[in-house]
């Protein structure tokens, strides 16, 4: 499963959050494709918005991060990070595929 190309942006309404990106999504006269609307408190929904806008980076800096793992002996590593590593593996798995 592949997300949405672009950069993930935020535009805060007076009732809603909106979540878009400047990539064309085929909506005709469109200039940017809307990928989801946050509701509730304004405190709550921008904090809300900022993760969800942020998740394409953080799935890139975690691919990343276990990208250089790859790189020493896995085996050496203590418990605790191996269990670590596999976390990470498991969240790209689940939100990739």
């Amino acid at each position: 499963m592949k997300h949405t190309k672009g950069k993930w942006e935020i535009f805060n309404g007076s009732e809603e959050t909106i979540i878009y990106t400047d990539v064309n999504m085929g909506i005709l006269n469109s200039i940017y494709g809307e990928l989801c609307r946050v509701f509730g408190s304004k405190k709550k929904r921008e904090a809300n918005a900022k993760l969800i806008a942020s998740a394409p980076k953080m799935l890139e800096a975690l691919q990343l991060m276990l990208e250089s793992f790859g790189h020493y002996d896995l085996e050496l590593c203590e418990e605790e990070d191996m269990q670590n590593i596999e976390y990470a593996k498991a969240v790209i798995d689940k939100i990739t595929k």
